[in-house]
């Protein structure tokens, strides 16, 4: 499984692996192009583990009022926002410029890191 697929059920670390490899191909510095999805989770996530499941699905859209409409997908489940398609390649992304073998519990560490601190983790 090299491809992410959207309303698919997924663990945290199967995410990270085929993200991180995708953006080592494509070279560090050259961010993927297709990042249109966002990481949803069953349940509030206070801190994620290799074993958080997790689906990606489209980004909500956004209303005349400013209120996000998600997809049926998501509402159905009753799925929470747990990255953004784009924050996540950053965090990954900034994970491998400090280490190009970084573990899975690096990018743990990182994306933690991140969704508490709104910054990057520094190994």
């Amino acid at each position: 499984m090299n491809e992410l697929e959207k309303q698919v059920e997924y663990r945290l670390s199967e995410v990270i692996k085929i993200f991180s490899n995708r953006i080592i191909e494509n070279g560090v510095d050259n961010f993927l192009d297709d990042v249109d999805f966002c990481i949803y989770t069953t349940d509030f996530v206070d801190v994620a583990s290799g074993d958080t499941i997790c689906y990606l699905d489209d980004y909500p859209e956004v209303d005349e009022n400013d209120e996000e409409i998600y997809t049926d997908f998501v509402t159905e489940r009753k799925l929470v926002m747990f990255y953004s398609g784009e924050q996540f390649e950053d965090v990954i992304g900034h994970m491998l410029s400090q280490k190009m073998d970084a573990s899975i519990e690096d990018f743990i560490a990182g994306i933690n890191y991140y969704r508490e601190h709104d910054d990057f983790l520094d190994l």
